[in-house]
């Protein structure tokens, strides 16, 4: 799936994962944090951006915020208020191998749990991949870093 790579005198493959906040310092605190544990990160701002990065490379798992921009050539396609649902459609329709992580704050999450979190486990459960909600700010790195391997282990 990803480049190999030699840890502890056994070869792996390096996973490959998707950040995609509009938000730079989440972004980048992430990103950091996940190639210290040994994954390879692409980084979007926008959902035109994943979109394109996701059409270039081999993703393993996408951790997407709701909240952002879509990018130029989604503008009258998607606000900015369901940008982020879009792209997990995207994602569960077009790229159905891609383990799909979401990050929204608390206001949302309950608005997305009660309306997405049905119809898009039961997509992902059809597709054999984890889908995750997981709250910005109140979670703290290890228990989704948990989550991830977790998740990219199954395959």
């Amino acid at each position: 799936m990803g480049k190999k790579t030699r840890r502890k005198n056994s070869p792996v493959t390096l996973k490959t994962i998707l950040l995609v906040d509009d938000s730079h310092c989440c972004s980048r605190y992430h990103s950091y944090a996940l190639k210290d544990s040994g994954y390879r990160v692409f980084t979007a701002n926008t959902v035109e951006e994943a979109l394109h990065i996701l059409k270039q490379e081999q993703i393993d798992l996408v951790i997407t915020d709701i909240v952002m921009p879509p990018g130029e050539s989604l503008i009258d396609v998607v606000d900015s208020a369901n940008a982020g649902i879009y792209l997990i459609k995207q994602i569960l329709t077009n790229y159905s191998k891609i383990h799909v992580f979401c990050l929204s704050g608390r206001s949302r999450m309950r608005f997305f749990e009660h309306i997405e979190t049905k119809r898009f486990g039961e997509m992902a459960h059809a597709n054999s991949v984890h889908f995750r909600f997981l709250e910005k700010g109140e979670f703290l790195f290890r228990p989704m870093l948990d989550e991830i391997r977790s998740a990219l282990a199954s395959n």
